[in-house]
């Protein structure tokens, strides 16, 4: 986010489980695929502005268009 002056939003599916555990006893979809989740709204400063853990969800910010200005102008790496 700070290298590009701009929000970054990252998403990351949630967490599959164990095919052990699952209800049934049987492998789910993607047996072998880990995720770590935890989708998240950076700001151009840096700060993490929303996120959520490993588990399903969804994200929903307001984004502060002024931030990004406030930085190209602060740190002016563009011109």
């Amino acid at each position: 986010a700070v290298d590009n002056q701009c929000y970054v939003v990252t998403a990351a599916p949630a967490r599959s489980e164990d095919p052990a555990s699952m209800p049934d006893g049987k492998p789910g979809k993607y047996p072998h695929y880990t995720s770590w989740g935890h989708s998240t709204v950076v700001s151009p400063w840096g700060e993490v502005v929303a996120g959520c853990d490993e588990k399903e969800a969804l994200v929903v910010t307001d984004i502060d268009i002024e931030k990004v200005k406030e930085m190209r102008q602060g740190i002016p790496t563009l011109k």
